[in-house]
């Protein structure tokens, strides 16, 4: 739903903030706090050029301490008793009453099932070259990003491709 979300990085040329009221003018009135302007990388003439980039990490969870419902009652029931209304003391939580449930003074290691350890990379690459009047870029990239809660993850391929000529001195032809 980010419209930012599809550019990369590595295919960015340059980023201007715009604010001045001459500048923003041709934006029109949605630009009227400003103008965040991103140009990206595009064909250019000369020897062609291979560029790799990549890079990996782990994504590591935070430390979470989990309870049991014995915790949680014992932590609770001072202030039902001093506190708490009749209405408030129907409406008890029954998990936290009934010690006969297994799962009431049980193990809390649930936050070992939920929460791991998770790869994390991205890899990207172009190829450019041409000449002064016929130029071309590619670009393309992978990213495999996690959260490492509940299996939760986000993958990204992106390629981008333009070239650029020059038929005539007078006219050029750029393609995306």
């Amino acid at each position: 739903t980010n419209v930012l979300s599809l550019l990369d990085l590595d295919n960015i040329e340059t980023i201007s903030v715009l604010k001045d009221a001459s500048q923003v003018a041709k934006y029109g009135p949605r630009a009227a706090n400003g103008v965040v302007y991103i140009k990206t990388k595009v064909a250019k003439g000369g020897d062609k050029r291979i560029t790799l980039n990549g890079y990996s990490g782990i994504s590591v969870p935070n430390n979470v301490t989990t309870i049991n419902a014995e915790f949680e009652r014992n932590l609770r029931q001072p202030f039902y008793d001093k506190y708490a209304t009749a209405e408030q003391i129907a409406a008890y939580p029954n998990y936290l009453s009934d010690s006969s449930n297994v799962n009431y003074y049980g193990p809390s290691n649930w936050v070992d099932l939920y929460y791991k350890v998770s790869p994390l990379y991205t890899l990207n690459g172009s190829l450019t070259g041409g000449n002064a009047r016929s130029s071309f870029r590619f670009f393309g990239n992978h990213t495999y990003n996690t959260s490492g809660a509940d299996d939760t993850k986000f993958n990204k391929t992106y390629g981008n491709f333009n070239v650029q000529m020059m038929p005539t001195t007078w006219m050029i032809v750029d393609g995306n």
